[in-house]
């Protein structure tokens, strides 16, 4: 069991869970399996298969209602990975339209030949005047 299941106290709400399966499983049973109230009554009113009928639709119910709680643990970390991805997607979705937004205003407002001085500039800023003076100097050498 993970930290987390732990920390929800999943053990306790499995064995929760299994009391109340077994107490509706009991109940349902004792309502409308062969002879309960309920099946005399549905049997009364509608006859024999309509009250087959609701039986077997409290089976399925009752079955799919075990098969849910049957991992608490696991519905707790799959629950909690779920909403870290989609919490991680928010804040990387946030962060890059923020990006995106401020330096799609900035590329929107400079015009195209004033991005390409400050290219230039930059260039020749950082070192690119003496790499353009040593490819000049083996040209002329050769």
């Amino acid at each position: 069991m993970s930290f987390l299941a732990n920390l929800f106290g999943a053990q306790e709400e499995q064995q929760r869970a299994d009391t109340l399966d077994a107490q509706l499983a009991a109940l349902n049973k004792r309502d409308y399996g062969e002879g309960g109230t309920i099946y005399q009554t549905i049997a009364a009113r509608d006859g024999v298969a309509a009250a087959e009928q609701a039986r077997l639709a409290t089976d399925e119910h009752l079955a799919t209602q075990v098969a849910q709680d049957r991992d608490i643990a696991g519905q707790i970390d799959t629950a909690f990975d779920t909403q870290l991805a989609s919490g991680a997607s928010g804040i990387g979705g946030f962060v890059g339209n923020t990006i995106k937004g401020v330096f799609g205003t900035v590329f929107r407002i400079l015009p195209w030949w004033l991005w390409l001085l400050v290219a230039a500039g930059a260039f020749f800023y950082f070192g690119g005047w003496t790499f353009v003076a040593r490819r000049l100097a083996q040209r002329s050498s050769t």
